[in-house]
């Protein structure tokens, strides 16, 4: 079979003096129509056409363009064409964007890009430096130290002794005080963090006030906080002492906890919050305990560690905890309880 081959059109039946009069009294309301909105959206289109027209990836597409029609290309050729150009453009870039990952490794390390928005843990010259090179941490301390000069003048000691150098740009909003603000510490979208609850709740590893320890309540109580940020710290570090030791380890260095990788943190949301679900009148004043819903699955991913029960009070499954387990009649509420609709279903249908 010879290759297909799609530069040239193909047409299996003469075309017909009335399909190209329709045609071009098409072409001529369409023109119309562009006519009337060009003078309305005139100098909108333009100013945009302007913003755009230099940019690098306006100049390859162009360039592509013009070489598709030198050569004739057809449209499904044309169109690999660009992909190609644009998946190159895109792993280019990779390179100076401290989040964003090439379509296939090309080896080339992260370039640090001065005067961005944020700070990259990422970037290989930083992953390669020890985390108290930068962090230190005092006996009192309660969150970690950020870096100061210091941390940076052992490698970037040209750029500080730079005027006006654009590296400041990536701490700084701006330099032109003997005190300059700082930006925002950005979030660790690269730097990954680990906690396993299983370990946590045993032996001497267990908190004086276990969960409630962490997990302190939010929303006038219907739902618990997680941890979050350098504030984390401060729960972390009543066990986790400078130089403290567990089982012949060191459970004070940063690696225990943080490694490079992405982190996702765990929802504080819940489907039970749906049906009218409160951690306040789920507590010790009912009798109730946290292992009284929730179990532990040790080793499994941060998100799967804390089992949660399932919302239902109907049609529910005797292998999975569900709130049938405990307002079954005879534990919480009664027999009245499940003639009460009102208090799971709101509105005026059935939908919780």
């Amino acid at each position: 079979m010879p290759p297909y081959d799609d530069s040239e059109p193909a047409f299996e039946r003469p075309i017909s003096r009335r399909s190209v009069l329709r045609a071009g009294l098409g072409l001529a309301t369409m023109a119309t129509g562009l006519g009337a909105l060009e003078s309305r959206l005139g100098p909108v289109v333009r100013l945009a056409t302007a913003a755009t027209a230099q940019t690098p990836v306006v100049t390859w597409d162009t360039t592509v363009l013009q070489a598709t029609a030198n050569v004739q290309m057809g449209p499904t050729a044309a169109a690999r064409a660009l992909a190609i150009v644009h998946t190159c453009m895109y792993d280019a870039w990779t390179t100076y964007d401290p989040v964003a990952v090439p379509t296939l490794a090309n080896g080339i390390p992260k370039a640090v890009a001065q005067g961005s928005t944020r700070f990259s843990h990422s970037v290989a010259k930083h992953a390669e430096v020890a985390c108290d090179s930068c962090h230190q941490r005092g006996g009192g301390d309660v969150q970690p130290r950020l870096p100061g000069h210091k941390a940076c003048t052992d490698c970037h000691i040209t750029e500080f002794t730079t005027p006006a150098s654009p590296l400041c740009l990536n701490c700084h909003t701006n330099v032109e005080s003997n005190n300059p603000p700082l930006k925002a510490f950005p979030g660790l979208t690269d730097f990954g963090m680990r906690f396993d609850h299983a370990r946590h709740m045993s032996g001497d590893a267990k908190p004086e006030k276990g969960c409630a320890s962490c997990h302190l309540p939010a929303r006038r109580g219907v739902g618990l906080s997680i941890p979050a940020g350098f504030a984390a710290h401060e729960n972390c570090y009543q066990c986790h002492t400078p130089n403290a030791q567990a089982g012949g380890r060191s459970i004070s260095t940063c690696s225990l906890c943080h490694a490079q990788g992405s982190y996702s943190r765990p929802s504080t949301g819940s489907r039970a919050y749906n049906v009218s679900f409160s951690h306040a009148t789920h507590g010790r004043r009912q009798g109730l305990n946290c292992a009284d819903c929730h179990n532990l699955r040790a080793g499994a991913a941060q998100r799967l560690q804390v089992t949660a029960t399932r919302p239902l009070q109907h049609f529910g499954s005797g292998r999975a905890q569900t709130c049938m387990t405990c307002h079954n009649g005879r534990r919480a509420f009664g027999d009245q309880n499940f003639n009460e609709c009102a208090k799971c279903h709101k509105g005026t249908t059935f939908r919780m």
